[in-house]
């Protein structure tokens, strides 16, 4: 009976599609279609679509590496052949570049300049490297040295001036350039000999390569600096200087003269020193001593009985040992109102006229500042 209700119904249903003149196919969806569906839904398409993509450029990756290491980094003609060295002072090539650990043979390409840099500039001597490829197989180095400018002596260290650092390590010969950077003199050239030489009571830091951070030292190379651009006209020459308290030096010239600075203002301690020597070279007589710590009435002292010294020499032996004071402004008398006339009755019909002496024994009206003249 089911049957027969069964084939009845699908045949008035067939008849029903028939008079409406469509076509439906009838299709049983099986259980495990939804679970393709869930398969290809649109985040999974994302996903292959993406992991396309990365393959895709996993192999175009490997595909250059493979190019740039058979074309550029392993090819022949990139291979170091030439290595041009220059430099402003007289560091040897074959020391910077064993620092380096540069040698002819490897591939240009490969080399890391920074790293190459850095371990150039270890080297205490050199202040600055500029490297640069000049492909296919040239490496161009350019070297700037750092110059000295002051020898250090330092008893409790041992640090001895104007000589070699010896091998067993005794004795150490330091330098300092301009920026305070200690350097080694590992070979007595001519030109260190003439540099004049910090006198310190102790040492901070005596690793060559290292800064001095001290206020004096600092004040020091200023004072070597302008001696060396002010004074060498005049054939004066810093030859030691002193850091005996905290507050000023004592620089000693090739004259003989021992010049106390302070630690301010010493480019118009430099100048006036300038101008006194200047005066006193004029007058043919020699300093042996002056004290820049005041700017009037400065203290200068001369060595008595002697003309003017050779410059580069320094006193003889028969100067005596207490030299004369500078003649500075003649002191004012004591005033006692006791003594003091009275004063003259003047007419108005004939005023006194006050006319100014000139003095010309201390010529310049600076140099007469400074000398409490003026």
């Amino acid at each position: 009976m089911k049957n027969r209700f069964r084939k009845r119904g699908d045949s008035e249903r067939n008849a029903r599609r028939k008079r409406r003149g469509t076509h439906v196919l009838d299709v049983r969806v099986r259980p495990g279609a939804r679970k393709l569906r869930r398969r290809l839904s649109p985040g999974h398409k994302r996903m292959i679509g993406m992991a396309a993509i990365c393959a895709c450029v996993l192999l175009a990756g490997g595909a250059i590496r493979w190019a740039v290491k058979r074309y550029l980094l392993e090819a022949p003609e990139y291979t170091l052949q030439i290595i041009r060295y220059e430099t402003d002072g007289k560091l040897a090539k074959e020391t910077v570049l064993r620092q380096a650990e540069l040698e002819v043979g490897v591939n240009l390409l490969t080399v890391n300049l920074d790293a190459v840099r850095s371990r150039i500039l270890a080297l205490p001597e050199i202040k600055s490297v500029d490297l640069e490829r000049d492909l296919p197989d040239k490496l161009a180095v350019a070297i700037t040295e750092r110059r000295p400018v002051a020898w250090l002596a330092c008893k409790s260290l041992r640090v001895e001036p104007r000589t070699s650092t010896y091998r067993d390590g005794s004795v150490r010969g330091l330098m300092i350039d301009e920026q305070g950077v200690i350097l080694e003199c590992q070979k007595l050239r001519p030109e260190y000999v003439k540099m004049p030489v910090f006198h310190v009571r102790d040492l901070s830091v005596s690793t060559p390569g290292q800064r001095l951070e001290d206020g004096q030292i600092a004040r020091a190379l200023e004072l070597v600096g302008l001696t060396n651009s002010l004074l060498v006209a005049d054939s004066l020459l810093l030859t030691d200087v002193e850091l005996r308290n905290d507050f000023s030096l004592v620089g000693k010239f090739n004259s003989g003269a021992e010049v106390t600075f302070g630690l301010e203002e010493i480019e118009r301690q430099v100048r006036d020193y300038q101008l006194i020597n200047a005066d006193t070279a004029r007058k043919r007589r020699r300093i042996e001593s002056v004290n820049l710590l005041v700017k009037r009435n400065i203290p200068v002292t001369f060595v008595e009985g002697g003309g003017v010294q050779a410059q580069g020499a320094g006193p003889s032996e028969g100067d005596p040992a207490e030299p004369e004071a500078y003649p500075l402004a003649e002191p004012e008398p004591a005033i006692n109102s006791r003594t003091i006339p009275a004063r003259p009755k003047v007419r108005r019909s004939a005023p006194v006229i006050r006319r100014a002496i000139p003095r010309d024994d201390l010529g310049d009206p600076q140099l007469r500042n400074i000398l409490g003249a003026g």
